[in-house]
Order: C-alpha cells, then structure tokens, then sequence
C-alpha cells in the first residue's frame, strides 16, 4: 500500500485523534484557569469576613488596628506549627488549609459573627472542619496577631519580628517559646479564655527540651495569658510597650535544662514600672 493510500485510509480516524486532543488540552486548560479564579474569588470573599471581624474588634475590644487588613491565601504552609491557620508577619497573610476551599462559604457569610471574645476562646476541633463557627473562631485567632504585628511595626520591637518570624530549625525552642508566650499570651488577653488551667509552679520547675516540646501548647497559651494578663489589666498598649521592650527570658540551668523562675519577679517589675507611669499621667 503507497502512502497517500494509507493517509487516505487513516485521515478521518487521524482527525478525530487530533480533534480529541485539542479539545482535551483546552478543556484541561478552562478547567485549570476557572479552578485558580474560583481560589481567588474565595479568598476575596473570606478577606472580607476578616475586614468585619476586625471592625468588632475595634467595637467591643476597644483596640485599633494600624495599616493594611490582612490577605486570605490557601496554602499548606511547610513546617507549620498549626494545621489550620497560621498568621505569617512578613507577608501580613493569614494561611488556611486548602480543604477549607470546599466548605461552603456561603454559609460562613450569611451567619452572624461572634461578637463576644469568650467565646472564640475555646477552639474545639468539631466533626465538620466546615463547622462556620469554627472557621471564624480560628479568622477570629489569627487577626488578632494581625493587630499585634502592626502595633510591633510601630514600635521599636527589637528582634521581636525576627525570632516570631523564624522557621522552628532556625531558632532554639526556648526563645521560639519565650517570644511566644508574648505572642500567643496577648491574643489569649483579649480572648478571655473560660478554660484555663495553668499552675504557676511551672515557673519554678526545671525543664528540659524534650518536657518543654512536651509542654509547648501549655506554656505559650496558658503561661503566656497567666504572664500578660495582670501586666495588659494596667494598661492594653502600655503594657504592649513594655513586654515588647522587655524580653521574657528563661533561666539556664544546666546544658540541657531551664527554668522560667525569673518570671514572677519580671511581672512584679513590669506592674511597678506601669503603676509609676500611670501615677505620673495623673
């Protein structure tokens, strides 16, 4: 058989073949670029849910945020701490897990949000991760270290940013846990959380890296708020100012151990330097 006699032959069978692939490729391609809109339109949808929620926090916080509202993006983010939302300063970006793309976000929006602080305190993990309260407990969570970063940003934060901002290999866990119990400490302030279980022993103990990863959650948490909490009472941005400007440090026991003895005496010293202060504005 010559060759014209076989394209003859195959020609019609070739052009379907050719016909499906282009449409395949095109389709693929619609697909693709409807998916990324669609992502983009969520994350519209949900930066405004942020812009309301920081509108009652201002209301019923009696706080004021400073600069630019956060961005909404979809991302796993690599060596996260938490699973479902992170805050991240540099970018002023709050990352939710991508499988919260498939809640229906309508139903987010059309429900009240929770203008009571104490009760986005508790962040129970529901049986639906869609569960609307809970996705705005966590929005709630996280635009409040918004409000910190910007309140960072206009001060003279030191290396604060800088150690917040680290990744957990680039920093040692006794600073990642002593900055954080600042970081976490204030977001618990405002939160006024109902379950709240920390017994200021800790501070005396001795610990070592493996008690303290351990322990984590329970110092940066509830440490943090049993830290701050007297310490904001004088004062929200006063006492900000002074936990910025003061670094919480550990005590170093040993090569492997520390302890957190010094911190009764730096929350003494912190009430007695706001008190002078506030007697000096009278």
């Amino acid at each position: 058989m010559s060759l014209e006699e076989i394209i003859s032959k195959y020609k019609s069978s070739l052009c379907k073949f050719l016909i499906s692939v282009f449409s395949f490729t095109l389709l693929a391609g619609t697909n693709a670029f409807g998916q990324s809109s669609t992502q983009n339109s969520i994350e519209s949808r949900y930066e405004e849910i942020v812009r309301q929620i920081i509108s009652i926090q201002e209301k019923t916080l009696g706080i004021k945020f400073r600069g630019k509202e956060p961005a909404v993006k979809f991302e796993v983010l690599e060596g996260a701490r938490h699973h479902f939302a992170n805050y991240i300063i540099k970018e002023n970006t709050i990352y939710l897990n991508p499988f919260f793309l498939d809640c229906n976000i309508y139903e987010i929006e059309r429900n009240p949000l929770l203008e009571n602080p104490q009760k986005n305190s508790y962040i129970e993990l529901p049986r639906n991760v869609c569960d609307q309260e809970f996705i705005k407990k966590l929005l709630y969570h996280e635009t409040l270290h918004h409000y910190f970063n910007t309140f960072l940003k206009t001060e003279s934060s030191g290396n604060w940013l800088e150690v917040v901002s680290k990744k957990e290999k680039d920093v040692s866990l006794v600073d990642k846990l002593t900055a954080f119990m600042i970081w976490e400490g204030i977001v618990q302030y405002f939160l006024k959380p109902q379950y709240f279980q920390f017994d200021n022993n800790n501070w005396n103990a001795v610990w070592n890296s493996e008690k303290l990863e351990e322990k984590f959650r329970l110092f940066v948490y509830d440490g943090g708020y049993a830290l701050v909490k007297p310490i904001l009472d004088k004062g929200i941005e006063a006492g900000i100012r002074y936990l910025i400007e003061h670094p919480v440090m550990a005590t170093r026991v040993d090569s492997m151990s520390v302890s957190f003895d010094k911190l009764p005496s730096y929350q003494e010293n912190a009430l007695k330097a706001l008190s002078l202060g506030n007697s000096n504005k009278k």
